[in-house]
């Protein structure tokens, strides 16, 4: 009863400090004597800093996309593990709203902020930490491996591993973390848990890093927040019509400056911790901007920056030109198949039927498509690049119908993949877990899909792909708007070859 009460309790951190303080002090307690009597847990998985097959979520073996950065004066270096505790901070899909470090401001639209793009947000990687680690600020996006080995804890779990990114301040123990990561850590949904953890470098989305104005139009005074770094920025300025103005912390990511009623185009000087230098220039075209705006560092080739300049949205408007064609790899075929459709697969005279092997984009009802970024799959991006292609594939080469087992491989050769509720792309596997029933409404098996039709993927656990603000899950078996996805294609040689009559 202690060990559950401590463990729904644990985490009030707004705004009652004492509650938290004694909320603490019994967590430890529970944490103790639980530790004494616990069974020693089998150790089903060893995850050390070189092995990614063990860990169960994508962001350990995602690309890294650092060619965004214009300046690089010195690397990472490695660190010695140190020991601390866990808990559970939230269930929330939108608990960092709010948070200390303003990632997720409010005001400048919660996790669709400009300042929201790092992977680690979007797939709810992330933690609040304790005051040590915290450091008034200057922890805010810098990324840890955490791991737990299976020792005893107040509740049981299993070992696990994963990076994650500090966007909150406030925990009672030293990570307090979304209910996402911690179960990829513990296996447990709640519960205090002994954990190890190292600083590491952060992966960044495709955006680069970004500078969001939160304080604008006023060109004595502005405060702007800089996210998707690689790791926290310990020192900022700016640069405005060729005058510097030194940057002071005022809270969390947050900086701020006066800068003097200067005017012109504006650049950010960023040092990282470790040393590292990053320079967002140019920037703005001219100063001062109005408060939302955004711009950051686009990668396009290992030796070549852009810039990209926003009011609402920091995700590119084209895909890096190191894309891959899209061209179709199946255009051999130039059978024509004549057969009778209904209305709602096709637009013309001809309604363009899949078959195994085509490249498919899959639009879901926000109107982003599906995207393997690196090993992580999310759905916050419209564009119809490398990234959003994937190949339908069957044990066999004929017509894709619904009912059909499927599986979606990624342009990195990797295949979508069901881990419990997991979505990710991080294995070649061609398995259970990479299997997917393809449906559409009316439902019934062998109506041939087509392009344009609204489908619904079926996982080996019964639950179906769903985008829930941008991410993708497997935890419901609903056949909703969130579950469906319209296919699409662009390449005119899978309309030549596939074409149905109507």
């Amino acid at each position: 009863t202690e060990s559950g009460l401590a463990a729904r309790t644990l985490r009030s951190r707004r705004p009652d400090a004492m509650l938290k303080t004694t909320v603490s002090a019994v967590a430890s307690l529970v944490f103790a004597s639980s530790a004494a009597t616990a069974l020693e847990r089998e150790q089903v998985c060893r995850v050390g800093t070189g092995g990614p097959q063990c860990e169960s979520l994508m962001l350990q073996t995602h690309s890294v996309h650092r060619s965004a950065l214009t300046e690089v004066t010195s690397g990472s270096s490695s660190a010695t593990s140190l020991s601390g505790l866990m808990t559970m901070w939230s269930d929330s899909p939108t608990t960092i709203v709010g948070g200390s470090c303003e990632y997720a401001n409010a005001a400048q639209g919660g996790i669709s902020s400009p300042a929201a793009t790092s992977p680690y947000i979007a797939a709810r990687a992330y933690c609040a930490a304790d005051d040590a680690l915290y450091r008034a600020g200057a922890a805010c996006g810098s990324c840890y491996r955490v791991s737990y080995d299976g020792s005893p804890a107040t509740d049981p779990g299993t070992p696990g591993s994963m990076i994650v990114q500090i966007v909150d301040s406030g925990s009672a123990k030293t990570f307090d973390c979304q209910v996402d990561a911690f179960e990829t850590i513990t296996g447990a949904r709640t519960g205090v848990f002994p954990i190890t953890y190292e600083p590491v470098d952060c992966d960044i989305a495709e955006t680069g890093p970004v500078a969001t104005v939160l304080d604008g139009m006023n060109a004595w005074y502005t405060k702007v927040i800089f996210s998707n770094m690689v790791t926290g920025v310990a020192a900022a300025s700016i640069v405005v019509g060729g005058q510097t103005f030194s940057m002071n912390r005022v809270g969390g990511a947050t900086w701020a400056a006066s800068t003097g009623g200067a005017e012109g185009a504006a650049s950010f000087d960023l040092r990282l911790d470790g040393g590292t230098a990053v320079e967002l220039k140019p920037c703005f075209d001219s100063w001062p901007v109005a408060t939302g705006q955004a711009c950051g560092v686009l990668p396009s080739t290992p030796s070549e920056t852009t810039t990209l300049s926003t009011t609402q949205s920091t995700t590119p408007s084209t895909t890096p030109s190191t894309t891959p064609s899209t061209t179709p790899s199946t255009t051999s075929s130039s059978t024509t198949t004549t057969e009778t459709t209904s209305s709602s697969t096709s637009t013309g005279p001809a309604a363009v039927c899949l078959h195994a092997g085509d490249e498919i984009y899959l639009r879901a009802h926000t109107g982003m498509r599906l995207t393997a970024e690196g090993t992580f799959v999310h759905a916050f991006w419209d564009h119809m690049g490398a990234w959003q292609k994937w190949v339908i594939e069957k044990d066999d080469d004929s017509a894709v119908v619904t009912g059909d087992t499927v599986t979606l491989k990624a342009h990195t050769g990797k295949r979508l993949t069901v881990q419990d509720t997991t979505v990710h792309a991080k294995w070649d596997h061609r398995g259970s877990w990479e299997r997917l029933v393809i449906e559409k409404k009316p439902l019934g098996d062998g109506q041939p899909i087509c392009v344009g039709d609204e489908v619904y993927f079926r996982a080996h656990t019964g639950k179906r792909l769903t985008v829930q603000d941008g991410s993708i899950h497997a935890k419901w078996d609903h056949m909703g708007s969130w579950q469906r996805f319209v296919v699409e294609v662009k390449a005119p040689s899978l309309a030549e070859s596939h074409a149905i009559t109507a």
